[in-house]
């Protein structure tokens, strides 16, 4: 974690990692990845083996993010979140439903005001897609146990 830009960033790191995010950083490349267990979209009602499966995915994934996460698209989210939904934000809370996902992006969005999120990379096989995220924003508002910054995690 030394080659983390400032104080700040470590404890948004540190904060991730308790409530159950996946850390994983390729050798010699200052970039992260980060992964939240037990999250899930709208399993795919296309049987695997469709040459046009994955990319279909793909642009689903690009316009949920785009809508929910970029334009806070609340009420679009029954479009790409099945009511099954189930989000693992522990030891915060277990994110389920609709409303579970309304409430995660309406959080980001409170404490990140102009939260963001771009897609660096997408990979996809059969019925699943992996998604590299990059998120910014600067934090206005409490996040988890964090109290407001009024800087970016990478400032």
């Amino acid at each position: 974690m030394s080659a983390w830009p400032s104080t700040r960033a470590r404890r948004v790191l540190a904060a991730l990692l308790r409530i159950g995010w996946a850390v994983k950083r390729q050798s010699g490349s200052p970039v992260f990845t980060l992964a939240v267990a037990g999250c899930a979209a709208v399993p795919p009602s296309t049987p695997a083996g469709n040459a046009d499966l994955v990319e279909r995915n793909k642009a689903l994934v690009r316009e949920l993010t785009e809508v929910v996460w970029n334009q806070r698209g609340l009420d679009r989210i029954p479009e790409f979140y099945g009511p099954d939904f189930v989000g693992d934000y522990r030891p915060y809370a277990l994110r389920q439903g609709h409303e579970g996902i309304g409430a995660s992006v309406a959080e980001a969005w409170t404490a990140f005001p102009d939260y963001h999120e771009e897609i660096p990379a997408l990979i996809g096989e059969g019925d699943r897609v992996v998604v590299h995220l990059a998120i910014s924003g600067t934090q206005r508002g409490q996040w988890g146990p964090l109290p407001p910054t009024g800087s970016s995690p990478d400032s």
